[in-house]
């Protein structure tokens, strides 16, 4: 029985085709995109040969390989020399062979990890669909990020996401000639439209002499992508994890950073689970000294945040990482006072405590925190977390619900400095750590940062 790991790299680079010794080249088709298994599916693969077994079978079903007998077969002899001729035996019966083969040879092997990503990789056809929807995805997603850093780059993978795209459907399909998008009669005449119409732009722009009409290149280029995409990704795939809208809407090419808020977010691909997970490591990242009363737990706030998501707004870079943001609840008046006067640990609000806002009322609110990690405090992220707090005001003011009154607690030197930068006013030391600093909100649109909202100053005007 062999148990070189040098050998199974090599057996499974054979699998796929490949030399020994991999270019530049093959080294990418071996290797395809690491996302799928990482964030995305939360399958860890922690070890390099897990690694690569995973992605070397990913590769083989997008190309197909396992739906061919052949190579099917192939495949077999090769991981049958890792197993003993009684552990061969004992897999004959299997319904699913070659997966609980290659399953077994890799669990073989002690520090191999990322044996779920092979199990999900291969129990089921329909994972196929979903894998070409994320590549495709992510594909756009860099296509959107490089429109801003370097246009030819974008223009290249552009034509690897139509590759892509081409061949996913043929693979879909069993579709084994070598014809174009023109002879596969499934695809409907607009979206035919704009592969033709992106194809001729990327054949005929001069990059080297467009930057004036630089914009609007870019725009046409994502309109095209646009129609293609939702045509692929929804209507033929009926993969509906993605929405490629509000990607294109938060991924702008003019600004590194984006506000966002929960339920966009999730659209985006985030779960609520993972959003209330990443908030409470920012917390611990990005305040001094914090103790677990003063963050509170993941099993109490995930209810709160899932009964009102909308008390939250995200600050996230351009690949969707969340780098900062903010959060509050309104409190019924009795809770309210006990939070202004230091006597509530944020450990112990509950949804009980939570009024629902509605048109016509008026609320007070603990304002929770405004956390940014530490290397995007130099750059506009603060502003912006603050302005996305004063456009939520200005939201909630044009539906009719106000607020009278924000108090907070100033925990750390950022957050003393921030509170009376805001014009907040000392109230009283916290019974635990840290003072307690408050404000009317109509005040608070007194501010420099509130120049801009006339509108908003004037709808408080009339109400208070």
């Amino acid at each position: 029985m062999l148990t070189n790991y040098d050998f199974l790299h090599n057996t499974i680079k054979n699998i796929l085709g490949l030399p020994m010794t991999l270019s530049k080249s093959n080294e990418k088709k071996y290797i395809v995109s690491k996302n799928i298994f990482y964030e995305k599916r939360n399958l860890k693969i922690l070890s390099p040969l897990g690694d690569i077994c995973a992605n070397a079978l990913q590769a083989m079903i997008l190309d197909n390989i396992i739906n061919n007998a052949q190579k099917k077969a192939n495949i077999a002899k090769y991981f049958e020399l890792f197993l003993t001729e009684e552990e061969k035996q004992n897999l004959k019966n299997s319904n699913n062979y070659i997966t609980d083969l290659i399953i077994s040879v890799v669990s073989k092997f002690n520090s191999i990890t990322g044996i779920e990503s092979i199990k999900y990789l291969l129990s089921d056809a329909n994972n196929l669909k979903k894998i070409y929807a994320e590549k495709t995805y992510i594909l756009y997603s860099k296509i959107l990020r490089f429109f801003s850093e370097d246009i030819s780059i974008s223009f290249s993978i552009i034509n690897n996401l139509l590759g892509c795209i081409l061949k996913s459907i043929k693979s879909i399909e069993n579709i084994n000639a070598d014809i174009g998008f023109d002879k596969l009669k499934l695809i409907p005449n607009n979206v035919l439209i704009s592969i033709e119409n992106l194809k001729t732009t990327l054949g005929l722009v001069n990059l080297d002499k467009c930057n004036d009409n630089l914009d609007n290149i870019i725009k046409l280029c994502n309109d095209e992508l646009l129609v293609i995409l939702h045509w692929f990704i929804h209507e033929y795939l009926k993969e509906d994890s993605y929405d490629i809208e509000f990607v294109n809407k938060i991924e702008n090419v003019s600004s590194e950073l984006k506000i966002i808020n929960t339920k966009d977010l999730i659209k985006c691909g985030w779960s609520l689970e993972d959003i209330q997970k990443e908030a409470i490591l920012i917390d611990y990242e990005t305040i001094d000294n914090v103790e677990p009363e003063h963050v509170g737990t993941f099993d109490q706030w995930f209810p709160i945040i899932e009964t009102h998501p909308e008390n939250r707004k995200m600050l996230i870079d351009k690949d969707l990482n969340i780098i900062g943001y903010w959060s509050y609840v309104q409190l019924f008046d009795e809770y309210y006072e006990k939070a202004k006067n230091g006597e509530l640990l944020d450990s112990e609000i509950d949804n009980t405590m939570i009024p629902i806002l509605i048109p016509g009322y008026v609320y007070n609110i603990y304002f929770l925190t405004i956390c940014l990690r530490e290397q995007y405090r130099m750059k506009i992220g603060l502003r912006q977390l603050i302005t996305s707090l004063i456009d939520t005001l200005d939201d909630l003011a044009k539906r009719d619900i106000f607020i009278n009154e924000i108090c907070t607690l100033a925990y750390s030197d950022n957050g003393l400095h921030l509170s009376k930068g805001l014009g907040l006013k000392y109230y009283k030391d916290h019974k635990d750590s840290g003072e307690m600093y408050y404000c009317k909100v109509k005040d608070l649109l007194d501010q420099p940062i509130c120049n801009k909202y006339t509108e908003l100053k004037k709808l408080y005007e009339s109400k208070f």
